[in-house]
């Protein structure tokens, strides 16, 4: 693509987040853009538990920040897909969980649920 056409391609666009300013309900959420892209929405434990049974597709190494000790931590990002069709991600640090996810094949069904203060798989 030659330099002119970037150049009228960033117009567009700056014309076009203008237009869409002027009306904001017709910006659609970054959750509908990652759908419209194909791309997992990225969802914390609860939200995977509101879930129900979803299929767990993928597993990768990961780490982040424990919030409670402040220390960076090992975990997986889990990619799992929901009945109705849509692909989240979700980071499993738990313990339990993450024995359970690298000891078993990949794909499989079940839900999350709270037991006492850990979280762990059901059907």
């Amino acid at each position: 693509m030659a330099k002119g056409d970037n150049e009228a391609k960033a117009d567009s666009a700056t014309k076009q987040g203008a237009a869409a300013i002027a009306d904001p309900t017709t910006i659609p959420t970054l959750e509908q853009r990652k759908r419209d892209k194909g791309l997992p929405i990225h969802i914390d434990r609860e939200r995977l538990a509101a879930l129900g049974v979803v299929t767990f597709l993928k597993i990768e190494p990961s780490e982040a920040t424990n919030p409670s000790t402040q220390k960076v931590e090992p975990g997986l990002l889990t990619t799992v897909q929901s009945d109705d069709g849509n692909t989240y991600t979700v980071l499993i640090a738990n313990m339990v969980l993450s024995k359970d996810l690298e000891a078993v094949d990949l794909p499989f069904r079940a839900k999350i649920v709270k037991h006492g203060r850990t979280w762990v798989f059901t059907s």
